[in-house]
């Protein structure tokens, strides 16, 4: 069919129609999706809420109670601090559950638990969305106590009673009296066993775990011992305001690094035991070498300019490359710098001191073994030496998985 002259002028008004009826629709259809939006919006929190931890409280009977819950972080790496820092506190309601809207953090939450008429007690969130119940008792009056080995009574022994493990939450404090004994009776029944933690001055810190169903309370037995003298020493005007040492394994010893460096730390393990330092609060860029803390020994911490090691990790038989190994090295604040390599095997380590380092990787080996039914698993490690000769150089080595 030909088209003429008086089509094209029909065509021009229909045209226009249908553009301005897709505009329309267009309209309508930004116009939902901007309310949907905004309904997904206005429900944020509240969908926000119903995915946070959960956690629930009951006391005999099942009976639910109006709790507090004292949040905290749980941190099980060997140089976190203990007790770890106080998150927030929530309220119970009236069915005995709360959420705890906080950041979670890597390890999970760990929550001291309590209510009127009850002892105290703890209980763990790791963040899989199940809810997590505690179970809370009248308190059980338990009492010690601490002397040296040759028997003798220590008095203003600093006691503290942990709960979930010596990287748990702390549930009750205390000091022994003149005759070296304490008594606890702040904590539930519930509770089935505690990690008790003494400090006495010119002692080593003792710690024990003490079952609820003993019909003894702990006793602890601490070792004499000598502080420790040091000084941390920064360059480049570098502030040492803030900086906290603590030891490597050795939870609740601690010391605050005075503004002229200077620190004097109690509670070490006697001679010859080897303790080494972690010198919390220093800012990224830095590092030092690591250091043995000996019993009454004088020590020096230099902190310098970090340099960097970088590399790749390969399979020592085959040459080919190893993703996801834990590369480290035994220098820097935390004693231990580690990271992992990526799909072609690369890695960066920071935290490098200058001097000969040790740089250490392992990997979980799975091999598939003719005649067995499932895949064997072994450790493959490597360790190379590497020569960095300042602070903010960088240095290249491969480490070869055996």
């Amino acid at each position: 069919m030909t088209s003429t002259a008086d089509d094209a002028e029909l065509d021009g008004p229909a045209q226009t129609a249908a553009r301005l009826r897709a505009r329309a629709e267009r309209r309508e259809v930004a116009a939902a999706v901007a309310l949907v939006l905004l309904a997904v919006a206005l429900a944020a929190p509240e969908l926000r809420r119903l995915t946070l931890p959960r956690m629930e409280v009951v006391g005999p009977g099942n009976t639910p109670l109006a709790a507090t819950f004292e949040v905290f972080p749980y941190d099980r790496s060997p140089s976190a601090p203990s007790p770890t820092p106080l998150l927030g506190t929530c309220q119970a309601d009236e069915h005995g559950r709360v959420r705890l809207d906080f950041e979670f953090p890597p390890g999970g939450f760990v929550a001291r638990v309590w209510a009127p008429g009850h002892g105290i007690g703890y209980g763990f969130v790791d963040g899989h969305g199940s809810t997590q119940r505690v179970e809370l008792a009248p308190a059980r009056r338990v009492g010690g106590s601490v002397s040296t080995r040759d028997g003798q009574p220590i008095a203003g022994a600093r006691i503290a009673v942990f709960g979930g493990g010596p990287r748990g939450v702390l549930l009750a404090e205390t000091t022994s009296n003149a005759d070296g004994n304490f008594t606890v009776d702040c904590i539930s029944a519930k509770v089935s066993a505690w990690t008790v933690r003494a400090f006495a001055e010119g002692h080593a810190v003792r710690e024990e775990v003490w079952e609820n169903d003993s019909e003894e309370g702990p006793s602890l037995v601490l070792e004499r011992t000598a502080a420790l003298r040091g000084t941390v020493v920064a360059t480049e005007g570098l502030s040492l305001d803030g900086l906290e040492l603590r030891v490597l394994n050795l939870p609740g010893v601690t010391a605050r690094v005075a503004s002229d460096g200077s620190f004097r730390l109690d509670h070490l393990p006697p001679r010859p035991s080897v303790a080494y330092p972690v010198l919390a609060g220093l800012g990224e860029g830095w590092t030092c070498e690591r250091v043995a803390l000996i019993a009454g020994a004088e020590v020096e911490i230099r902190i310098v300019r970090e340099a960097r090691v970088q590399g790749r990790v390969v399979d020592g038989l085959t040459g080919l490359p190893v993703a996801g190994a834990r590369v480290f090295h035994e220098h820097g604040p935390d004693c231990v710098t580690a990271t992992l390599s990526d799909a072609s095997g690369a890695f960066e380590l920071g935290r490098v001191p200058p001097g000969r380092i040790e740089v250490w990787a392992v990997h979980e080996r799975r091999r598939v073994i003719p005649g067995m039914l499932m895949p064997q698993s072994g450790l493959a490690q490597a360790v190379a030496t590497v020569e960095v000769l300042s602070s903010g150089a960088r240095a290249a080595l491969e480490l070869r998985l055996q």
